[in-house]
């Protein structure tokens, strides 16, 4: 959905603010004719039916921004799949010489205008660069040579898989419309902890309900969407006669629903984080046993798992 952030992102220098009177905006936007029958109202013993988005709708506002949104996409980086990429990511480490090219600077601009100023370029010279800070292939390079053979922050890691997150669930046949919301406030509340805020603000953000509520959510749909991907095989730990798709939409996505260890595995996968948990319920002698998930990995969140209630651990 359009929000004041993306707005201002499209802002530039000099640009000229105009107004329009939207009063009949929504007409514009035709109903599909199999979907007029549920806007249908009676009026003096005639019944009527909408051929436009009609005005006090509740989805209608929504519907609008949506369509407005599209007639930006154009201005949008595509998504290009890695075999299809494979060509320009094998010149883009080539060796060239110095001076051969070089964005030009409107381009890049233009670029920046859109998706903010870049900080890195992970494939360039001290000739071609247009970032403070580069990666070359050769020196001499501030941060090194292949940017590939660097280890990556976390926090950086972790934003570009929820980034691409929401990707994979449209793919698996998610509704774009519907889980988008759920998965602007997830980047949005990454990118404040990437600012590093204060406790305060971090705390203030993570106990607001109607974010929580919304990050829960999402984080139930990734859940979902890993144990569908890989329904081969955590099919076999599912309790009687159920699809993986069937305990999805029973004891995954809803909310309130709770958690066990067929959650976790995938939530942790999905998500590209290693999660060791400390079990309280089958101890002998005062000990705990404790299992991480994926196996053998380093884990970086610690977990105690009382029946049927997970507490985070802090060390």
């Amino acid at each position: 959905m359009l929000t004041v952030k993306s707005i201002l992102s499209q802002i530039q220098h000099r640009n000229w603010f105009v107004t329009i009177d939207l009063k009949d905006a929504y007409f514009h936007i035709q109903i599909v004719k199999r979907h007029r029958k549920f806007l249908r109202f009676a009026f003096e013993c005639k019944a009527y039916q909408y051929r436009v988005l009609p005005f006090g709708l509740a989805l209608a506002p929504r519907t609008f921004t949506k369509c407005m949104d599209a007639a930006l996409a154009p201005l949008r980086a595509v998504h290009v799949p890695g075999h299809l990429n494979s060509g320009a990511d094998l010149l883009s480490r080539q060796k060239l010489e110095d001076g051969e090219w070089r964005l030009h600077l409107q381009v890049v601009d233009l670029v920046w205008q859109r998706f903010e100023r870049a900080e890195v370029d992970l494939f360039a010279s001290s000739t071609t660069t247009h970032c403070p800070l580069w990666f070359s292939l050769s020196p001499p390079s501030p941060l090194g040579l292949d940017a590939l053979a660097h280890e990556w922050p976390r926090t950086s890691l972790f934003k570009a898989v929820a980034a691409k997150s929401k990707l994979d669930l449209v793919n698996q046949g998610f509704t774009e419309f519907t889980i988008e919301d759920f998965h602007n406030t997830f980047m949005d509340l990454i990118e404040l902890c990437e600012k590093q805020q204060s406790l305060g603000e971090l705390l203030s953000s993570f106990n607001d309900q109607s974010v929580s509520d919304y990050i829960v959510v999402y984080l139930r749909l990734l859940t979902s969407g890993y144990l569908q991907r890989e329904h081969v095989f955590f099919k076999h730990f599912i309790e009687g006669s159920r699809s993986v798709k069937e305990f999805c939409q029973q004891e995954v996505e809803p909310m309130s629903k709770e958690s066990d260890h067929i959650h976790i595995i995938a939530l942790a996968k999905a998500l590209n984080v290693p999660i060791l948990v400390e079990y309280m319920d089958r101890g002998e002698g005062g000990t705990v046993n404790n299992h991480v998930f994926p196996e053998g990995s380093e884990p970086r969140i610690f977990l105690l798992y009382r029946p049927g209630h997970y507490d985070i651990l802090y060390k």
